[in-house]
């Protein structure tokens, strides 16, 4: 329950009789697709009354708002007491209105509850759901249910051997039980082969508590490699352990994916195999795959990386990695490398990078410590750095700042290639008006910025002749210091900020190299004291010839 729905909650409660809970139910219940606060903390109130409440709850289910129906669905959802005797009324009420009662049917658990479940499964296989919340609250009770679909010869339901596959995800070690039915399906060669790779699917989405059966699938691997070498090594990814470490090992050989990174850091220590492999990248020349493989070699523990993270410390110019390195030193208990560290808190120009560092310190003391990953959370917690520094304001400037006027912009328009169609194939040239520009010896260098669709800079020759040079939203293009800068962002991502390098080659063929990583995505840029200043999320920062940053300080 939230904070305001706990206050409500306390004020209704004070002198509720149920008839009156009920009758304010019916006043409080508001029209949309969500639950208020309000109608939260009535809910919980008449839940609160049990076996009582059910058959005003029942009733409610048939009254002519919808808004009052859905919210006795809701409350039915944790009350206790529901036996088969309701179950004909909840069923009516969900093939009438299919909301909340899946969950509450469920708490019913009796043969013909669960079987009426899994028809409206059936029905509707999508995740993230009321029916799949109402199979996960079931927990082992209703595996019986769920591999009875895997049994399929013909015409196997595909979509919904998928939405399953989700639901043992959810239930992760209820789900254990599961694992010996679904590997004699997955190695049955009488099945269909739709059946036993969704059995593989479902194995791998079960997680560790699927690790008995790691060598099984590798055999079915080596045996049908065509049918299940790929769904296979899916499995066994998610699986973890070090046979996943290895498969996520291969493929970043073949991809250097931010996802294989991620997912090599859930699996943990048990993915340490992989360490010599992610510790080479730290050198790749690409700035976000050094950033990823820095952030991973903390979360894996491999200790023998501590050298060169140590030399990103001192060497590298993204302060992202060097954020993420610091941390990975601090999980990794590297109090040999608390001097390179001090020197990052007390040197760095970056405010959260040295914030960084000095938690770094504070773990190596053992003064403080790094919370504990959860698995549900961790793709947004290996992540994290991409939101650092974004309560630092930039001093003004959240517009982007055109350096071409109204009637020079249109006289530069040029044409995009537009994409239709679900598989891309219409395509259609649609004109454009530059937002930003800059003229060169041989033309213009002009670009714009579209947000989330994307932009680009463009090469206009004198002819007005169109050269596609670089696809990122343009903020500005600059002059100064015998180079050309352009300023960019990519489609609101708050670290996604980069200033390129532009040059003309020997071909005359204009390209641009990325430069300098910023604090997050730019809103404007403009020439100053001898610098570039850019406002960005994240902060104001001016850019210098050398390519050093410096914060702003601001004068409001």
């Amino acid at each position: 329950m939230s904070f305001g729905a706990v206050l409500v909650f306390s004020v209704l409660a004070a002198s509720q009789t149920l008839e009156t809970a009920l009758s304010e139910m019916q006043t409080v219940a508001a029209a949309g697709s969500g639950i208020t606060a309000e109608e939260q903390a009535i809910a919980a109130l008449v839940a609160g009354f049990g076996p009582e409440a059910i058959p005003g709850l029942l009733h409610l289910l048939e009254h002519r708002s919808l808004d009052v129906h859905e919210l006795a669905a809701y409350t039915l959802r944790d009350v206790e007491g529901l036996t088969e005797t309701h179950l004909d009324r909840l069923i009516e009420a969900q093939l009438r209105d299919d909301g909340w009662l899946p969950v509450a049917i469920a708490r019913i658990g009796t043969p013909r509850a669960l079987a009426f479940l899994m028809s409206e499964l059936e029905k509707h296989p999508d995740r993230h759901t009321q029916h799949t919340v109402a199979w996960t609250r079931l927990g082992a009770t209703g595996l019986p249910y769920l591999v009875e679909p895997y049994e399929c010869h013909d015409g196997c339901d595909e979509k919904l051997l998928a939405v399953i596959a989700f639901i043992f995800s959810e239930l992760k070690s209820e789900a254990a039980d599961a694992v010996p039915h679904l590997l004699s399906i997955a190695t049955d060669a009488g099945r269909t082969d739709v059946a036993r790779r969704a059995a593989v699917e479902a194995l791998g989405s079960i997680g560790p508590d699927a690790a008995s059966i790691v060598n099984d699938l590798r055999e079915l691997a080596r045996e049908e490699p065509a049918l299940f070498e790929r769904s296979v090594n899916q499995a066994l990814a998610d699986i973890g352990g070090p046979a996943g470490a290895a498969v996520l090992r291969d493929r970043l050989a073949e991809d250097a994916d931010a996802v294989h990174f991620r997912e090599l850091a859930a699996l943990g220590r048990g993915a340490r195999v992989a360490g010599p492999n992610v510790t080479r990248y730290l050198e790749h020349q690409n700035r976000d795959v050094r950033l990823w493989a820095a952030r991973t070699l903390g979360y894996i523990d491999y200790g023998d990386a501590i050298p060169e993270l140590v030399d990103l410390l001192l060497n590298e110019e993204d302060w992202r990695v060097v954020a993420v390195a610091v941390e990975s030193l601090g999980r990794l208990e590297a109090v040999g490398a608390t001097s390179a560290i001090a020197h990052v808190r007390d040197r760095h120009w970056y405010p959260p990078v040295r914030d960084a560092a000095a938690k770094a310190l504070k773990v190596l003391e053992a003064r403080e410590e790094y919370l504990e990953s959860h698995p549900t959370h961790f793709p947004s917690e290996f992540f994290a750095y991409q939101s650092m520094g974004q309560e630092l304001e930039p001093c003004e400037g959240r517009e982007a700042r055109s350096r071409l006027s109204a009637a020079v912009a249109k006289k530069l328009q040029y044409t995009r290639i537009v994409t239709f169609g679900e598989d891309g194939g219409t395509l259609r040239e649609v004109p454009q008006v530059p937002d930003v520009g800059l003229r060169v010896h041989d033309g213009w260098l002009v670009g714009s910025d579209r947000g989330e669709w994307g932009g680009e800079l463009v090469h206009l020759d004198l002819s007005l002749e169109q050269h596609l040079v670089l696809e990122a939203n343009v903020i500005g293009v600059f002059e100064g210091h015998g180079a050309i800068l352009v300023v960019t962002g990519r489609g609101g991502l708050p670290d996604a900020g980069l200033v390129y390098r532009a040059s003309m080659g020997q071909g005359g063929e204009w390209t641009a190299s990325e430069w300098v990583t910023l604090p997050g995505a730019p809103y404007s840029a403009a020439v100053q004291e001898g610098a570039l200043l850019i406002h960005c999320a994240g902060g104001s920062v001016l850019l210098f010839a050398d390519g050093d940053l410096q914060m702003k300080e601001c004068h409001r």
